[in-house]
C-alpha cells in the first residue's frame, strides 16, 4: 500500500472522529453551564436518576407483589365472608320454615279435632260455643278465633261468640266456599270478622257419615302473633328483613314495617318473581328500600308459602373489608418506610458520584488540565482513577484532531458541491418526470409501463377513474394483483405475446366496480440495446359505449320492440334449429299458430295504445304458459307462434293449446279500461327432413283459419 493510499485511509478515520466528537460536544454543552453554576452556588449537581431513587423503587419492586398478594388473599377472605352470609341467610329461612310448618301442624292438628267434636246444626250452637270455651287453654298459642258454620254459611258456635255473632256469615268468603265443596283450605291474609286485622284462616270440611258435607269448621291465626316469631334479635345484623309471602305472592308476615307490607304483593321487589320460581337458594339483590342485601329464600313443606331472609350487605360483609383495609394499609405503610431507608442509604452512597459528574462536567468544558480528587479503593475509586486516565488520553489526542481539521474542512466544501450538482440535476429530472405525467394524464385512456416481473411502473391518472383505486395501490405492484385473477387471464396471453417481442392490439371485456367494461388495448414491447425485451408500453381505451351501441343493434334485429319477444328473424332461426334436432332425436315438432280474436276491432275502438297494451299482455300469458325452452315469437300484427320441441303424441299439442285458451279467459288491460279477449290457434306437427319451416307454417295457419271457422276461441290440428 503506497502512502497517498494511507494518508487518505487516515484522513477518513480523522473525518469519522471529528463528527463524533463535535456531536458529543453539543451533547456536553447543554448540561455544562447548569452544573457549573450549581457548584459556584454550592449546591449538589443532581443525577438524573441517583442511586436512592433507584434503592427507593428496589423496595417498592420487591414490596408490591407482597402487598398484591396480601390484597388479594383479603378479598378471598371477603369472599369466603360473603359465601357464609348466603349460608347463614337460607339457615334462617330454614329456621323460619320450620317454625311457620309448626304452627300450620298445630293448626291443621286442631282443625281435625274441633271438625270431630262438634255439631253443624242451629241448634248446637250453645253446645258448640262450651266445647270451644272447655278447649279455649289447649288451642295453639297463636289461635285467633275457631269459628263453625253451616254449609250457607251461618255461624252454629264460636270461640269468641261476643265478638260477631249476630248475623254473622261467611258464605261470600272464598275459603268457605271451596271448603264447602269439601277441600280442606289455608286462606289469607284476609281480614277478621270480629275486629278486621289481617289473619290466617284455616277452614276444613265437616263431612258426615253418607260422605256429604254437613259444614264447614274454621280456625283463624293471629298475624301479629306471627310477626313476633320473626324476631330474631341478637341472632342477625341490624336491617334484616325476614317476610313470609303466600304462594301468589302476597305478603302474609314481615319483620320490618309490617303493617304497610301485610297484605300487598312484592313480585315487583327486587328479584321476588324469580326467587319464588327458584323454591329456594341464595342471592344478592335490591330490596324496595333501595338497600343491597343477600338473601336466603325457601318454602314452607306444609303450605306454598315462601320465606325469604334479606340480610344487608355492608352489615354482612363490614368485618371482611374491615381486615381488608387493615392489612393493605399496614403493608403499604412498611413498603413507604422501606423506601425512605434506601432513598436515605442512596444519597450518602451517591455524593461521591456528584462529585465525579462535576469533574466530568469541567472535562467536557474542554479543562482537559483538570484532575478529579475522589480516591477510595472501591468501585468509585476505580471510576475516578479511570476518569483521570481518560482525561490524559483525550488531551494527547485533542492536539492531533486541530492538525486535521483543515484537511477535513476542505473535503466538506468539495463534497457540498458535489451535493449542489447532484440536487440539480434531480430537479431536472423531477421536472421532465412532471411534465411526461401532465401529458398523459390528459389523455382519456390508461396508458402505463410494465417491467419484466410483470409488475406496473408507471401509471397515468385514468387508472384510478378505471379501477376506483389511488395510483398508490396500482404503480408497483404486479398487474395480477391489480387486475384481480379473472380480469388478468383474459390479457395474460396477449401480455406474453409482447413480452416476446410482437405487437399486439386486442378488445376485451373486463369486469370492474360499476360491472363490465369493453377496452381496446395495446401491448407495445420494449426493446434494451440488445434488443431484449425489458417491458411493455400499455394503452387501453374505454369501448363500452361503442360495443353497447353494437349490441342494441343485435338486440333489434332479433327482439320484437313492442312484446320483447322474438322477432320473425329470430323465429325462422328457431324453427330450422328445431328441425334439424328432431331429425337427429327422431321426435316430432309442434308449431303452434295464433291471433287474437276481434283485434282490429279493439285497435279502432279503444285506439291503439290500448291494443299495444292488449299485445303486450298477449306476449306475456303466452310465454307463462309454455316451458321456458320453447320458442315463443311474433311475426306481424296480433299474429303469434310457438314452437315446441320433443312432442311424441297429439295428446301433448292438445294440452298446451287448452292452457293457452284458459290463460286468456281473464280480462286484459286496455288503457284505463279492461276487455275480454279470446285467441283461436291453429296446430301442425311434422319432423326434420320430413318437412320445411314454410311448409309446416303453412299448414298450421290452414288449421288457424279452420279453427277460426268453428266460432273462434278453440284449435284445431293440421291433418
Amino acid at each position: 500500500m503506497g502512502k497517498a493510499e494511507r494518508t487518505d485511509m487516515a484522513d477518513d478515520n480523522s473525518t469519522r472522529r471529528v463528527i463524533v466528537n463535535a456531536f458529543r460536544k453539543a451533547a456536553r454543552a447543554a448540561f455544562r453551564g447548569r452544573f457549573a453554576r450549581r457548584l459556584r452556588a454550592g449546591r449538589r449537581v443532581p443525577l438524573r436518576s441517583s442511586i436512592g431513587v433507584r434503592l427507593a423503587l428496589l423496595v417498592l419492586a420487591l414490596g408490591l407483589p407482597f402487598i398484591v398478594y396480601v390484597g388479594v388473599n383479603a378479598e378471598r377472605q371477603a369472599a369466603v365472608a360473603n359465601t357464609l352470609a348466603k349460608q347463614r341467610t337460607l339457615a334462617l329461612a330454614h329456621a323460619v320454615a320450620g317454625r311457620i310448618d309448626d304452627v300450620v301442624a298445630d293448626n291443621l292438628t286442631t282443625l281435625g279435632l274441633v271438625r270431630h267434636g262438634v255439631t253443624v246444626d242451629a241448634a248446637a250452637t250453645a253446645a258448640n260455643d262450651a266445647l270451644l270455651a272447655k278447649i279455649r287453654d289447649d288451642l295453639p298459642p297463636l289461635v285467633h278465633n275457631v269459628g263453625v258454620w253451616t254449609p250457607d254459611g251461618r255461624n252454629v258456635g264460636m270461640l269468641n261468640p261476643g265478638i260477631a255473632r249476630p248475623g254473622a256469615s261467611i258464605a261470600d268468603r272464598s275459603y268457605f266456599r271451596r271448603a264447602a265443596q269439601g277441600s280442606s283450605v289455608i286462606d289469607g291474609p284476609v281480614p277478621a270478622l270480629d275486629d278486621g286485622k289481617p289473619v290466617v284462616v284455616f277452614a276444613a270440611p265437616v263431612v258426615g257419615e253418607a260422605g256429604n258435607v254437613e259444614g264447614v269448621v274454621t280456625l283463624s291465626t293471629d298475624l301479629q302473633q306471627v310477626q313476633r316469631r320473626l324476631d330474631l334479635e341478637g341472632a342477625i345484623p341490624p336491617g334484616t328483613v325476614i317476610a313470609i309471602v303466600n304462594a301468589d305472592g302476597i305478603v302474609i308476615a314481615r319483620s320490618v314495617d309490617s303493617a304497610r307490607w301485610i297484605g300487598r304483593s312484592i313480585l315487583d321487589v327486587g328479584k321476588a318473581r324469580e326467587h319464588m320460581a327458584r323454591r329456594e337458594g341464595v342471592d344478592e339483590t335490591l330490596g324496595a328500600d333501595h338497600v343491597a342485601r343477600i338473601a336466603g329464600f325457601t318454602q314452607t313443606k306444609r303450605t306454598r308459602w315462601h320465606v325469604f331472609v334479606g340480610m344487608p350487605t355492608d352489615a354482612a360483609l363490614s368485618a371482611a373489608r374491615v381486615n381488608v383495609l387493615d392489612t393493605v394499609g399496614l403493608g403499604a405503610l412498611s413498603l413507604l418506610l422501606g423506601a425512605a431507608v434506601s432513598a436515605w442509604l442512596g444519597t450518602r452512597i451517591a455524593r461521591p458520584l456528584r462529585r465525579l459528574a462535576y469533574d466530568a462536567t469541567l472535562l467536557a468544558r474542554g479543562n482537559l488540565a483538570h484532575r478529579t480528587r475522589v480516591a477510595g479503593d472501591d468501585e468509585t475509586g476505580v471510576l475516578a482513577s479511570t476518569l483521570n486516565r481518560l482525561a490524559q488520553t483525550v488531551d494527547e489526542r485533542t492536539r492531533a484532531l486541530r492538525e486535521k481539521t483543515a484537511a477535513l474542512e476542505d473535503k466538506t466544501a468539495a463534497l457540498e458541491r458535489g451535493v449542489a450538482d447532484l440536487r440539480a440535476a434531480q430537479e431536472k429530472a423531477e421536472q421532465s418526470e412532471q411534465r411526461l405525467r401532465s401529458i398523459t394524464d390528459s389523455i382519456p385512456s390508461m396508458v402505463g409501463y410494465i417491467d419484466r416481473e410483470r409488475r406496473y411502473r408507471f401509471n397515468n391518472r385514468y387508472y384510478e377513474t378505471w379501477l376506483q383505486r389511488p395510483l398508490a395501490e396500482i404503480t408497483d405492484r404486479r398487474v395480477e394483483d391489480v387486475l384481480g385473477p379473472a380480469a388478468y387471464a383474459n390479457v395474460a396471453a396477449n401480455l406474453d405475446r409482447a413480452f416476446r417481442g410482437e405487437r399486439v392490439d386486442f378488445d376485451v371485456e373486463a369486469p370492474g366496480p360499476a360491472g363490465s367494461r369493453f377496452v381496446r388495448g395495446s401491448y407495445v414491447p420494449h426493446f434494451d440495446e440488445a434488443g431484449q425485451v425489458i417491458g411493455v408500453y400499455t394503452s387501453s381505451t374505454d369501448i363500452t359505449p361503442l360495443k353497447e351501441v353494437e349490441r342494441q343493434l343485435e338486440r333489434l334485429v332479433q327482439k320484437d320492440t313492442l312484446t320483447g319477444l322474438p322477432n320473425r328473424h329470430a323465429f325462422n332461426d328457431g324453427i330450422a334449429a328445431a328441425l334439424r334436432r328432431s331429425q337427429r332425436s327422431g321426435t316430432q315438432v309442434a308449431l303452434l299458430f295464433l291471433d287474437v280474436d276481434g283485434f282490429k276491432k279493439i285497435n279502432d275502438t279503444l285506439g291503439h295504445a290500448a291494443g299495444d297494451d292488449v299485445l303486450r299482455e298477449f306476449a306475456r300469458r303466452l310465454s307463462s304458459s309454455v316451458r321456458a325452452t320453447d320458442l315463443v315469437a311474433r311475426l306481424a300484427g296480433d299474429e303469434f307462434v310457438i314452437v315446441l320441441e320433443g312432442i311424441h303424441t297429439r295428446d301433448e299439442c292438445r294440452f298446451v293449446a287448452r292452457k293457452i285458451i284458459a290463460a286468456m279467459r281473464a280480462p286484459f288491460p286496455a288503457g284505463d279500461l279492461t276487455v275480454k279477449v279470446t285467441t283461436s290457434i291453429g296446430i301442425a306437427l311434422g319432423q326434420g327432413g320430413a318437412t320445411t319451416p314454410e311448409a309446416l307454417l303453412k299448414r298450421a295457419d290452414s288449421a288457424l283459419y279452420a279453427a277460426k271457422g268453428q266460432g273462434r276461441d278453440t284449435f284445431e290440428i293440421a291433418i
